[in-house]
């Protein structure tokens, strides 16, 4: 029996997180990675794209997404994960999006990973709120393994779970560059001057935070970018702000995966309200 069937919900039931009316969210990711499956070729997609077609009924090819394997108690650069060692030689098997008509929702599926995004777009409605996106993202899964199995391409092996939140934070109307980054972020001074004279013009962060059980146990890792930008529409200065909670699920079953995006969505909201000022 498939390791992800599931009955009945599994309900998140949290209620104690900060909730904002407007975020200013562009995209949220609920994934999971799970050991190479080299049965899966694109006839084997085609059949599968048919299981979703009716709600996504766009597809588009990509290039693979290379596995990342958190690890603990070794060197590991903030943001970078570890690498898996890949033996491929020439052509290396897509990832394919199968996408929503209004371009707001998409899967995405490749050898070693599946993935449930939401998009800001013109032509979607608002962030449907977490919820939303985890329960699409189990129904997913669950359909996706049972076709797996039950085609003869193998059962999926969990590795890794991700959940990602990226933001783009206006700054205020009559600023003109990124000078004024501790308005925005409560994590970033910008109040004196580096040297005699000279500002800071450009200031950003990469760093990584372990996400610990109740013993202090390492089981995941949150990783924050925060980085300057401008909106190409008017040149007005922005910041795109990434928060990515990754690692081993708690169990290989459907409940350790979405236990752990649960945790790791209340690490990246509580993260987010520590960072950022308020508005």
């Amino acid at each position: 029996s498939n390791l992800f069937r599931s009955d009945l919900r599994i309900m998140v039931t949290d209620m104690t997180l900060p909730s904002f009316k407007s975020p200013p969210l562009v995209e949220v990711a609920l994934g999971v990675q799970f050991d190479k499956l080299e049965k899966l070729q694109g006839p084997q997609i085609g059949k599968l794209w048919a299981r979703f077609q009716e709600e996504f009924p766009k597809l588009a090819e990509q290039p693979p997404l290379e596995p990342i394997i958190e690890r603990f108690g070794v060197a590991n650069p903030a943001g970078s994960g570890e690498f898996t060692l890949q033996m491929d030689v020439g052509y290396k098997s897509p990832r394919w999006w199968f996408i929503a008509d209004d371009d707001g929702e998409l899967i995405q599926i490749q050898k070693d990973r599946l993935l449930h995004n939401w998009r800001k777009s013109p032509r979607g409605g608002v962030y449907p709120r977490y919820e939303h996106i985890r329960g699409k993202f189990e129904s997913e899964l669950v359909d996706a393994a049972d076709f797996l199995q039950n085609d003869g391409i193998g059962a999926m092996k969990p590795n890794q779970c991700e959940v990602s939140y990226f933001n783009q934070i206006i700054t205020g109307e009559h600023e003109h560059d990124h000078s004024h980054a501790s308005r925005v972020f409560s994590i970033l001074n910008d109040a004196s001057p580096l040297l005699n004279g000279v500002l800071p013009e450009d200031l950003g962060l990469l760093s990584g935070y372990l996400m610990t059980d109740p013993t202090g146990t390492p089981r995941g890792r949150l990783t924050v970018q925060i980085s300057p930008a401008f909106r190409s529409s008017d040149d007005k200065p922005l910041w795109i702000m990434s928060l990515t909670a990754r690692g081993a699920p708690f169990s290989p079953y459907l409940k350790g995966i979405l236990d752990f995006l649960d945790r790791g969505r209340a690490a990246i909201v509580t993260t987010f309200t520590a960072m950022t000022t308020v508005a």
